[in-house]
């Protein structure tokens, strides 16, 4: 059982009308080798929406609505106010070696998200139990 499927089941056990998921999901068809890779190692459930919307359907569930974060999205919202905080996260942990791990790190994943953007992203599915 999926990552995904586990999901449904979990709101199937309530009264609830149905989810509401994120999944990591690919905005493309086909993609470069090293991003597939890293993909397959950090989440190997990863598919193009296609897919979700059909795990959706044969587990009991009608897609009400299904959308992708933008890469704005992420760069204004999340990546950019991040990386301006990274001075004063290391002055307020005085450059410890964990700290500076943790912005290096995250310096190095948001080189990969600018490298890799057009072919990944957060999807949200909203769906309903099917009558």
């Amino acid at each position: 059982m999926t990552e995904l499927e586990l999901i449904i089941n979990l709101h199937r056990q309530t009264d609830r009308q149905g989810p509401g998921i994120k999944e990591d999901t690919w905005t493309s068809a086909t993609r470069p080798q090293e991003v597939e890779d890293f993909w397959m190692g950090e989440y190997a459930e990863i598919s193009q929406a296609s897919h979700k919307i059909a795990q959706l359907e044969q587990n009991g569930y009608l897609l009400e609505g299904y959308f992708c974060l933008s890469s704005n999205s992420w760069l204004d919202n999340y990546y950019t106010p991040l990386a301006n905080g990274f001075t004063a996260f290391l002055e307020r942990h005085e450059h410890s070696e964990r700290a500076q791990k943790v912005v290096h790190d995250t310096e190095a994943e948001i080189a990969f998200y600018m490298k890799y953007k057009d072919y990944y992203s957060h999807g949200f599915y909203i769906a309903r139990k099917a009558s």
